[in-house]
């Protein structure tokens, strides 16, 4: 069990992250040779933490620096950890907090005041806004894919095997945990081949209108982001444990493709490794 003594040094030095030292913690710290005071103790401890606490998402956020440029992206982490919690977070719950201050700060309304900060910034607030948020929020999908617990993948051979199987129709599909359908209207494809050592050299392509993206994780552990079709979104919509392939048959029908095409499709997304798992059971989670 924790001394009071030792819970209260914590609390106070979590207090520190974000005001000004109380007396009684200085009082507390005994400067050790090389440092001529118990406030100069204090800011290495100090900058130590912040910089466990926000290092993380230099690593996940790596697309939305590249956007920003190092020195805008810096000010923002700084301006976040001024209003984040005092304590340590998982780089889960960190990177869930840093997407939704992303999404608050380039909202239209604070969007115009930033703009005002970037100088080499060549987009409107109109369209700097999505732009930003968009990034930002496929920066988070991809580390959440990460961490994401896998889920058991069958061979191929295994699946395409049922789709052979006379009972095939009353398979259920499922996909990769951490697998996340979105919109969007930035061209992530560009995106994902820029050279995110050099510096932005000119506008990132974006689409007149959302298109739908795909984020998994395939059997070799490595995260994708790809543009689907219409068609193929509806399919993997479903493909969650509960709709059988004769329902995703039925419904692809009623948007005018045909069985065979959407079996093809099936197929492609096993070879893909988005669908992993057939089950023939209904699912409950």
């Amino acid at each position: 069990m924790k001394s009071k003594q030792l819970v209260r040094l914590q609390q106070q030095f979590l207090r520190s992250l974000h005001a000004e030292p109380s007396e009684w913690l200085l009082n507390e710290i005994e400067p050790a040779n090389g440092f001529d005071s118990a406030q100069a103790v204090l800011n290495t401890y100090l900058s130590r933490a912040v910089s466990r606490t926000v290092d993380p998402l230099r690593q996940i956020y790596r697309h939305v620096s590249w956007i920003l440029g190092t020195q805008a992206f810096e000010a923002l982490v700084s301006d976040f950890y001024a209003e984040a919690l005092g304590e340590p977070l998982s780089p889960a719950a960190l990177s869930g907090e840093f997407t939704a201050f992303v999404e608050d700060r380039f909202g239209q309304k604070h969007c115009n005041l930033l703009l005002s900060s970037l100088a080499d910034c060549d987009l409107s607030a109109s369209r700097l806004s999505p732009l930003v948020i968009g990034v930002a929020m496929l920066d988070w999908r991809i580390n959440s894919c990460k961490l994401a617990p896998k889920r058991e993948h069958e061979s191929q051979d295994e699946l395409l095997r049922i789709l052979n199987h006379r009972s095939y129709l009353w398979a259920r599909p499922r996909l990769g945990r951490g697998t996340r359908i979105f919109h969007s209207i930035v061209d992530f494809e560009d995106l994902l081949q820029a050279d995110l050592s050099k510096p932005r050299a000119e506008p990132l392509k974006l689409h007149d209108r959302p298109n739908p993206y795909l984020v998994y994780c395939s059997a070799s552990n490595k995260v994708l982001t790809i543009a689907i079709d219409g068609a193929t979104q509806r399919i993997l919509s479903q493909c969650d444990g509960t709709h059988t392939l004769a329902s995703i048959f039925y419904e692809a029908m009623l948007f005018g493709d045909s069985k065979s095409v959407s079996i093809e499709k099936i197929r492609d997304l096993i070879r893909d490794e988005v669908i992993v798992h057939f089950q023939f059971e209904l699912a409950t989670t």
